[in-house]
């Protein structure tokens, strides 16, 4: 019977919320890094909508920004993503494809009666970052990279090379998203001056997965003790 060796990671939880402390300064840069906001019209305009905000999305981009609807709105949206990217490992080629489609926003504004000026009310759930993405890559390697095992033979142990002359797999995919829950209002003062608030509350869940197979498909190693099989690590924060 040929050797076997495989490597699993504790599973972690990767709920967090905005109040959460993070364990390294990499975590909290992860946090927020990719954030694209939210509203057709203001992604429409690459994220350029922080000088005017006058729709529902202006409780992300700009809350003063709501004191210049003139009629309430009420938004839904949706997210869709499609792609199928290339990756190359030792002249072979494997296509990834991804497809993912998810509820992304709805909210409500609403202008408030005021004598003077306005007052715009904002309630809404987006979300902001998304962390879908998948890459494998498949091929046999003759590269070592000095994988070896210690096998005790004969009350011996000695340190045997399953590095190289074998075929690697590896697959790596990671999903979820971050939203947050708004609560938002913009108020005129003057005709040349307006400001506002947004208080959000900021959570999301984050699944990655992680798979690196090493597999002797030619059977370059099948004398005893370094009969090896296959080499397996996993990894998972769900």
């Amino acid at each position: 019977m040929r050797r076997k060796f495989t490597l699993r990671s504790i599973i972690i939880s990767s709920l967090f919320l905005s109040n959460g402390q993070t364990q390294t300064a990499s975590e909290a840069i992860h946090i927020l890094e990719n954030e694209i906001g939210y509203g057709a019209r203001s992604l429409g305009m690459g994220g350029a909508f922080t000088a005017l905000g006058n729709d529902p999305s202006g409780m992300y981009w700009n809350p003063a920004g709501l004191a210049d609807m003139a009629n309430g709105s009420i938004y839904f949206e949706g997210q869709s993503l499609n792609y199928h990217n290339k990756t190359s490992y030792i002249n072979e080629t494997t296509v990834n494809p991804l497809h993912v489609g998810s509820f992304n926003a709805m909210g409500m504004a609403l202008p408030l009666p005021t004598i003077r000026g306005s007052m715009v009310l904002g309630v809404g759930f987006n979300r902001i970052v998304h962390y879908n993405g998948q890459m494998s890559f498949s091929g046999f390697s003759n590269i070592d990279n000095e994988l070896n095992f210690p096998i005790e033979v004969d009350g011996k142990e000695q340190f045997y090379d399953f590095s190289k002359y074998v075929l690697r797999s590896e697959e790596v995919y990671s999903g979820g998203a971050m939203e947050q829950f708004t609560l938002s209002f913009g108020i005129a003062m003057s005709p040349t001056f307006a400001g506002g608030l947004s208080v959000s509350r900021v959570s999301g869940r984050e699944e990655y997965s992680f798979e690196f197979t090493q597999e002797d498909s030619e059977q370059n190693y099948s004398e005893f003790p370094a009969d090896f099989d296959q080499y397996l690590l996993e990894q998972k924060l769900i």
